[in-house]
């Protein structure tokens, strides 16, 4: 019998729809890559799966003038369409479903209670067995990469840090079905490779204990198979919102567009001596010139983010250590790693202002009277660095700009990045294929040009 058991079906809610197109089912043992085209909203369809989208609640957009918003009920056009070990898995309590599903959300924010890091971890395992006794020794989260951030608060912690203690916690417990929504995640390339060459000795481990399987977003089973230890089954949630599974990964490879060759003018936009927090992190100078992009990688919580606040605005130099100066009429703009916290305007059209922008992105018709939040998450992206962009003078701060990108919306990037060449752009990416273009340099690592 399979864990996970799923009849075809239709799923609406609010402007969300999916459809699964065929009878399928996943094995102990298995594992499933979940891949997305543009506007595929697949943590949603995760949540269907788990049988947790109740949970996460949603609303429609306000209309005709009314400030209520609705709330968005969820309809099936089958009952018990989706089975957890023969059960409908929306008939499981919340307990019963937690013991039997691990869930790492696309947003780890989501699911942080702990006031530090090995606090969180103690607390993810003692809500689900509090008659356990003694509880997984703190020193696993060694091979997390955060056995010397055990007392540092989860509230300063990095996105990607956040996400590893959010694996963690559900890696080192037992369940029968792991659930890995990486579609937003921001880890770095090297944890990743460990997560993925991590993954047959986890399924193997639990098969003691009848068995478990895996359903994972935003690393491409490609990745998977370049490892060769084990043998992913591929799914595709196209951007009508139909899944199909059992795809052949090498049709679903793209090439990312070039990038153009640039003109690097004299003019200094941006010089910084050793900048970076002051109490952890590295220090980094940077020299850009006028047109040139520069990119920076580099481990979760290395500083990244926090580098891009300070040269964008948003921190005080106090709390940093080193110096830098902007160039004359140099004005900076940052596109922030989480989109949805930048949006001012009511509608996509008023925060964008410019339907050839709008065009130039792939937003057109009904979508430029939509929310900016309503948007999928790659558009919601997209959205945020082309307002960077019309609103910078002369350099341009993007921090993760493609993740949670696919092949096309990461190719729109490179489009921007060739037609905006009288801007210089500063770029800091976990993402193997922007690293690769952009010929990014490790952070603390090497000197500035």
């Amino acid at each position: 019998m399979s864990l996970l058991e799923v009849a075809k079906f239709k799923y609406l809610r609010g402007v969300v729809s999916f459809e699964s197109t065929s009878d399928w089912g996943l094995s102990a043992g298995e594992i499933l890559v979940v891949e997305a085209h543009e506007d595929a909203l697949v943590s949603q369809f995760l949540l269907v799966l788990a049988g947790l989208d109740d949970y996460k609640k949603t609303t429609e957009p306000a209309r005709d003038g009314e400030l209520i918003r609705r709330a968005s009920v969820p309809t099936y056009d089958i009952d018990s369409a989706i089975k957890l070990i023969g059960q409908d898995v929306r008939s499981y309590t919340i307990e019963e479903r937690a013991l039997l599903i691990a869930y790492v959300f696309d947003n780890p924010e989501l699911a942080v209670i702990g006031s530090d890091v090995a606090e969180e971890f103690r607390y993810s395992y003692a809500a689900l067995f509090p008659d356990a006794g003694d509880t997984p020794s703190i020193h696993l989260l060694d091979e997390y990469g955060l056995s010397e951030k055990l007392a540092r608060k989860t509230s300063v912690l990095s996105g990607g840090e956040r996400h590893r203690l959010s694996v963690a916690c559900a890696m080192e417990r037992d369940c029968r079905l792991l659930f890995l929504d990486l579609s937003r995640s921001n880890l770095d390339e090297e944890f990743e490779e460990w997560l993925i060459a991590r993954m047959p000795n986890w399924v193997k481990l639990r098969a003691r204990g009848g068995g478990a399987a895996v359903v994972v977003s935003g690393i491409s089973a490609s990745r998977f198979y370049r490892h060769g230890m084990l043998t992913p089954r591929l799914g595709v949630l196209r951007a009508n919102g139909s899944f199909e599974i059992d795809i052949d990964a090498q049709a679903e490879e793209e090439q990312v567009p070039s990038l153009n060759e640039r003109q690097i003018g004299d003019q200094v936009v941006l010089d910084a001596d050793d900048i970076g927090r002051s109490n952890y992190g590295r220090l980094q100078s940077i020299l850009i010139k006028s047109g040139q992009i520069v990119a920076y990688h580099g481990p979760n919580g290395c500083g990244k983010t926090s580098i891009g606040l300070l040269l964008g605005g948003r921190e005080k130099r106090d709390r940093f250590s080193g110096s830098f100066r902007m160039g004359d009429g140099v004005e900076p703009t940052l596109a922030l790693q989480h989109p949805e916290r930048s949006f001012l305007g009511a509608t996509v059209l008023e925060e964008i202002e410019d339907r050839k922008l709008a065009d130039l992105i792939g937003i057109t018709g009904d979508e430029l009277e939509l929310h900016p939040r309503s948007l999928s998450y790659t558009k919601q992206k997209l959205l945020s660095i082309v307002v960077a962009i019309r609103d910078a003078k002369k350099l341009v701060i993007l921090d993760e700009p493609s993740c949670g990108m696919n092949n096309e919306s990461r190719a729109i990037l490179v489009k921007l990045f060739n037609k905006f060449v009288n801007l210089a752009f500063l770029v800091f990416t976990h993402d193997p294929v922007l690293k690769s273009l952009l010929n990014s340099r490790e952070l603390g690592k090497e000197p500035k040009e």
